[in-house]
């Protein structure tokens, strides 16, 4: 049940940035200018931290066979994969927005949104998901931290 909470808040924010997505060719273009390396900078610095972490981590559980950081590191490890994905999806939405695939026409109804603001919702979805999973990952590494001070006492 904890997958499907996770999912309706996905599906949720899908929808509100699709509510907020504009056609306008010069506010996607700004976003997809900018977001791809704003989220690479910043995963090169929580992977900088993250090394740290693990230098430390390394030297306090030296001598022992179990650690009390193994569920960190797991949430920790997930909310990296994600957000790779997510960089992943700013790189490449933009050259998927412009390519056009020969065998597949874009459904051109009433009800569903133009290709175009579909994929700036795709975008804002990655970059927004992507500001979730650098909060989460931030407050996991000072979890880390806070517990590994606390072994040290």
């Amino acid at each position: 049940m904890k997958n499907l909470g996770v999912w309706i808040k996905a599906i949720a924010l899908f929808i509100l940035c699709l509510a907020l997505s504009s056609t306008d060719k010069q506010v996607y273009t700004l976003l997809e200018q900018a977001s791809a390396g704003v989220i690479g900078s910043i995963l090169g610095g929580i992977t900088a931290g993250i090394s740290v972490i693990f230098g430390i981590l390394a030297v306090i559980n030296k001598g022992q066979k179990c650690s009390s950081f193994t569920s960190y590191l797991g949430s920790l490890e997930a909310d990296l994969k994600l957000l790779v994905i997510c960089l992943g999806a700013t790189i490449f939405l933009p050259y998927l927005r412009n390519y056009d695939l020969p065998l597949m026409n874009y459904p051109k109804y009433e009800l569903i949104p133009s290709k175009d603001k579909l994929f700036t919702a795709a975008e804002l979805f990655a970059v927004v998901l992507s500001l979730n999973l650098i909060v989460e990952v931030i407050s996991c590494m000072i979890l880390v931290v806070k517990q590994s001070l606390k072994t040290e006492d």
